[in-house]
């Protein structure tokens, strides 16, 4: 008599749970952390306030400094050459009468080592008008902040010093 072996049966799988049961657990954890955010945004919302804007300080506008307009014309000026530069007393001079300063004269000064530009004015000279020739000389020469007095006996304005480039 030949032995019978009882059947082996495949065990059904339990894949199929799992395959049902692994997504919907997935959308579970999203449904429930989409609520527990929207939750928690209401809730900030709901507590926001907006900032009123402070109404009690006033800001001045920028006060504008008024725009002084010069006459170049107005004061006559003497360059004397302290560079030792040959030239550069010239060349100052037409710089300035490009810019429609009155320049009478051109010579050398007492020596030829000056490092800065002096300007040397009569006293009724007017500080914006020496301002604006620094600004001027400025660009290109280091202008001494010092400012010589002219005698009152003297047939130029202003005088200037030339010294190097910078």
């Amino acid at each position: 008599m030949a032995t019978q072996f009882p059947s082996i049966q495949p065990a059904k799988p339990k894949s199929r749970i799992a395959f049902i049961l692994g997504p919907l657990a997935i959308i579970i954890v999203i449904g429930v952390v989409y609520f527990l955010s929207r939750q928690a945004t209401e809730k900030v919302y709901k507590n926001f306030k907006p900032i009123e804007p402070d109404t009690s300080v006033t800001i001045a506008p920028p006060t504008v400094q008024p725009q002084v307009t010069i006459d170049p014309k107005q004061y006559t000026i003497a360059i004397l050459n302290g560079s030792g530069i040959t030239g550069q007393a010239g060349q100052f001079k037409t710089l300035l009468e490009e810019k429609g300063y009155v320049v009478e004269s051109t010579a050398n000064a007492d020596k030829e080592n000056y490092t800065e530009v002096q300007i040397s004015a009569k006293k009724t000279v007017s500080q914006s008008f020496i301002n604006e020739l620094k600004k001027i000389m400025g660009s290109s020469f280091t202008v001494s902040e010092k400012i010589n007095e002219l005698s009152a006996d003297t047939t130029t304005d202003l005088e200037i010093i030339t010294a190097p480039e910078k």
